[in-house]
């Protein structure tokens, strides 16, 4: 079992064990949910579920350092968005009573672990830097870092252990997303816990999930912190010796030498970064870029204002908000669906993985961006596809895609004279997401919006609308 799994099981499994001799397993997964698992439920009384699924806002509602729910624009963001902020920080602001640290013998593998007596908790933060990767003619330093608090909430006069992982984007030592994520999900049906997803699985490769767990009878709130955290410290310090010094000759990279020296206190610093060669390759693409942004016409700003979506009227003044808001990746084009051989085997409506070598079939104009085959490989994503099918025309916008489903947004025409219309039509968006991330069950949600510039009643009004066609974002493929 991988480094991230035994930190994971050895800690909430041993914890589990006193509430419960008939834990069960969950199958494997690499999605995730936003419902709560309904196998760890073997002890637990209606009462206790209630507790558990309570203790989720009553562990939002407590932390307090967290940003405004406006952003700078005036607009309101998304309580999820809050949401994976105070899980990322439970402790932010707080100074930590001890601090154990255990860095790797080569200094790219950090791995602390901090207790909080006033807050009766501990937190475990890992990060590793993978030094100078060669990449597209030049040097990338990639940085990987992740936070698991555990917490004890009181709810309602009943004490429970809250574990949260915020915004993880590194799970262990030669362990993945969805290996992380499954050992995650175990280990709280392990322990008669509830979980909850507050993201979307592994679609980002940046997990935001908690599990709430009663304290099993006879234990105190400070002997489970106290056994958690000798847990975690010693996962901790045998994870940290897996990593070893850098082999001058077969890792560093080429033209360079890593190496490391005693530092203060003993520890060791690491000296391996190279002097990075001029960047002539991303300059170059940044400038083909430059020059495709300038002549892209065809924006999603354009096709929503062609609607009238959304408009706001302020002091007087009309403004059209910002629209779609979405996940970093999403909408990066959208087109009517392609007459082409390749593209029939994806003519129905879901979710797709689009291989890249489709994506020129599906999108040209898209295709053009310099970025388009580059940004995905820098990001570790791959390109997807949502198809929709209509009877009778319609504009569409993507709200947003998360764990709970695709949201889409069906533009219908106005006034009182439309003829029906029975024509099929297909389209598509282009979307980003990890390799890890489960799409299986992902269900397309649509909601109407009826255009008041789309109307049946004026015929020039139906000759200005291009409800297809291929749109896109500007900013979509970096």
């Amino acid at each position: 079992m991988k480094s991230m799994g035994k930190i994971i099981l050895a800690g909430l499994a041993a914890f589990g064990a006193a509430c419960s001799n008939d834990a069960s397993v969950e199958p494997d997964v690499s999605g995730a949910t936003t419902e709560p698992s309904t196998s760890p439920t073997a002890q637990l009384t209606e009462e206790q579920k209630a507790v558990l699924e309570k203790s989720f806002y009553s562990l939002l509602d407590t932390i307090i350092a967290v940003p405004d729910n406006v952003d700078d624009m005036g607009v309101e963001v998304d309580p999820k968005t809050v949401a994976q902020y105070k899980l990322m920080y439970p402790f932010f602001g707080i100074i930590p009573d001890t601090t154990f640290a255990y860095p790797s013998l080569d200094g790219r593998r950090k791995c602390n672990v901090s207790t909080f007596s006033a807050e009766l908790g501990m937190e475990f933060s890992q990060s590793l830097d993978t030094g100078n990767v060669y990449y597209s003619d030049t040097y990338n330093k990639k940085h990987y870092s992740s936070t698991i608090a555990i917490k004890v909430l009181d709810v309602d006069g009943d004490s429970v252990v809250m574990e949260t992982v915020g915004s993880t984007t590194y799970w262990g030592y030669d362990a993945s997303c969805s290996e992380f994520l499954t050992r995650f999900k175990q280990s709280c049906t392990a322990s008669n816990g509830i979980f909850k997803d507050f993201g979307d699985g592994c679609r980002n490769l940046n997990l935001s999930l908690a599990c709430s767990m009663i304290i099993p009878e006879g234990k105190t709130p400070g002997e489970v912190i106290d056994s958690l955290t000798g847990e975690y410290k010693n996962a901790c310090r045998e994870d940290s010796l897996k990593y070893a010094a850098v082999d001058d000759d077969k890792n560093a990279p080429k033209g360079c030498s890593g190496g490391g020296s005693g530092g203060e206190n003993g520890e060791v610093a690491y000296y391996g970064d190279c002097p990075l060669p001029e960047d002539n390759f991303n300059a170059e693409l940044d400038s083909l870029n430059r020059i495709w942004r300038t002549n892209l016409s065809r924006t999603f700003d354009a096709y929503q204002k062609q609607f009238a979506v959304y408009k706001d009227v302020v002091d007087g003044m009309v403004y059209l908000r910002h629209y779609p808001e979405l996940v970093f990746g999403d909408g990066s084009a959208y087109n009517t669906f392609p007459d082409a051989a390749e593209a029939r085997p994806y003519k129905n409506e879901g979710i797709y993985r689009l291989p890249d070598s489709l994506v020129s079939v599906f999108f040209p104009e898209a295709a053009r961006c310099p970025y388009v085959f580059d940004a995905p490989q820098r990001h570790s994503q791959i390109y997807y596809i949502i198809v929709l099918k209509d009877v009778g025309a319609k504009g569409h916008i993507l709200n947003k895609v998360d764990a709970s489903g695709i949201y889409v947004r069906d533009i219908l025409k106005s006034g009182e004279n439309c003829p029906e219309d029975t024509t099929e039509h297909y389209s598509v968006y282009l979307i980003r997401g990890a390799a890890e991330w489960d799409v299986s069950d992902k269900q397309i949600i649509r909601e109407t919006y009826v255009s008041t510039l789309w109307n049946c009643n004026d015929p020039e009004s139906l000759e200005r609308i291009e409800p297809y066609g291929e749109w896109t974002s500007r900013d979509g493929f970096i």
